[in-house]
């Protein structure tokens, strides 16, 4: 998959910058969320048009991981009552956004692009990916209950973050850039590999739930 920088950089400066604005429109939390994920795909599809930007794949694989992640989203949600989303105007999977069938892609479309961006040029894509998914992670459970999206409640937090969930949040990260490659000469990991992902996350973050809740202060 050949991408540049600067086809990232304008594509994603552009995104936030429609999201932004969203985010000021007095509209429900969840339709603001919702046009904000069809703002970020869709200047990727304007960007496969300008700018020969073709990550559609991608993109595809990314909203597969997204829908299987609700799993892992309900768990916490309603079986360990430590994530929360609030009412949002927009019906619910049972405790789990609705949004959240896609919200998911972002990160993953950002992890592989920026595992890929080093990958081409001679860089550790390991460290790299590493490092994103740390950054988008942690900075989303910092800040995203501000826009009332999702917040974690009945564990350790520093400030709004988790303790827990960001170990499982790194191999999440790590399984989705081996994923993203795999597929690439295994065209049945394309379908296999996502609910994949969401069963080893799902498992991760339990038990790291477990471990700083139960055995850690016991």
């Amino acid at each position: 998959m050949k991408i540049s920088v600067s086809s990232v950089l304008w594509t994603h400066t552009i995104s936030t910058l429609l999201i932004a604005l969203t985010f000021v429109l007095p509209m429900s939390t969840g339709l603001k969320f919702v046009i904000s994920i069809l703002f970020y795909h869709g200047v990727m599809v304007v960007a496969y048009y300008l700018d020969k930007l073709d990550i559609r794949r991608l993109q595809l694989f990314s909203l597969l991981i997204s829908v299987f992640m609700v799993f892992p989203d309900w768990v916490l949600s309603r079986q360990f009552d430590v994530l929360v989303f609030p009412e949002d105007g927009l019906p619910q999977i049972d405790t789990v956004a609705i949004y959240m069938l896609a919200l998911w892609s972002l990160p993953a479309t950002m992890i592989v692009l920026s595992g890929e961006l080093a990958r081409e040029r001679g860089m550790n894509p390991w460290l790299i990916v590493s490092l994103t998914t740390l950054i988008v992670f942690i900075g989303s459970e910092a800040t995203l209950w501000v826009l009332g999206s999702w917040y974690a409640q009945n564990v350790f937090l520093i400030g709004h973050l988790a303790l827990y969930i960001i170990i499982p949040e790194l191999i999440f990260g790590l399984l989705v850039y081996i994923a993203f490659l795999r597929q690439l000469d295994d065209p049945k990991s394309f379908i296999l590999s996502p609910p994949l992902i969401a069963l080893i996350y799902t498992i991760a973050s339990s038990g790291f739930l477990l471990l700083f809740q139960v055995v850690l202060p016991g």
